[in-house]
């Protein structure tokens, strides 16, 4: 639809009620930063499971919302205003982030501008467009939460599983496997081709091939213990 006062309403991604579909439309701008908030000007976000299985309805029951919903969970732009007592960030930073609870009006990432608290932002690398790192925060902090519930630590020398690794957090668990947790070994379940191939270049010791053979069958020999992360359901330690 066109757009009305474009200084009041943006364009978003966002949707009236639950069941309801995603659309492209007019919504009302944020509010000015508040204290420790900053406002800023979206050059990329991502769409992540979690927002369009709540469009669909998975959450009625147990969360009400306000009113158009505004999707979106990751960010990464450059911030237009900053609250009081925000003092690393300024105006004209690119930054990048995962906003704190739930997309909501005002404060969903698929819009023009989103008004986040200035914790959550960090400095984006000039050298990452601002869609490379729109990618990153959620799946990124999902995989990080699930080694450190299994009491994964720097240095660790675990030998880890992580099914579904050319998944969006799959693909980062394998590397962070390594560069964060020092694991030893990791291996994961792809198709065989294309996603086997990326998995190996992100850092995947042994690929599984999931459509071909079960993977305890293939780790059954394995001595040591291994860490299995599946990210296709729940996480096992």
């Amino acid at each position: 639809p066109p757009r009305p006062d474009q200084h009041t309403y943006m364009q978003a991604c966002a949707y009236n009620h639950h069941y309801g579909r995603i659309r492209v439309t007019s919504v009302p701008v944020p509010e000015p930063p508040a204290a420790g908030m900053v406002l800023v000007r979206v050059h990329a976000a991502s769409i992540n499971p979690a927002d369009y299985k709540s469009a669909a309805g998975e959450q009625a029951v147990l969360l009400s919302f306000s009113w158009p919903r505004v999707v979106g969970f990751d960010f990464s732009g450059v911030i237009e205003s900053v609250g009081d007592g925000v003092e690393d960030l300024h105006v004209g930073d690119a930054v990048f982030g995962m906003i704190a609870g739930l997309p909501q009006a005002g404060c969903g990432t698929c819009a023009e501008l989103v008004c986040v608290h200035a914790s959550v932002c960090a400095l984006k690398p000039p050298a990452v467009p601002h869609i490379a790192a729109a990618a990153v925060p959620l799946v990124g902090i999902t995989a990080v939460k699930a080694f450190k519930s299994c009491g994964l630590c720097a240095d660790s020398g675990a030998r880890v599983l992580v099914l579904g690794g050319a998944g969006g957090v799959g693909s980062v668990a394998i590397q962070l496997a390594k560069s964060m947790f020092g694991a030893a070994f990791v291996a994961t379940t792809a198709s065989a081709g294309v996603k086997a191939d990326a998995c190996r270049r992100l850092g995947a010791d042994l690929i599984v091939d999931h459509r071909a053979e079960r993977f305890e069958n293939v780790l059954a020999s394995d001595d040591e213990a291994t860490l299995l992360l599946s990210f296709l359901a729940s996480i096992h330690c």
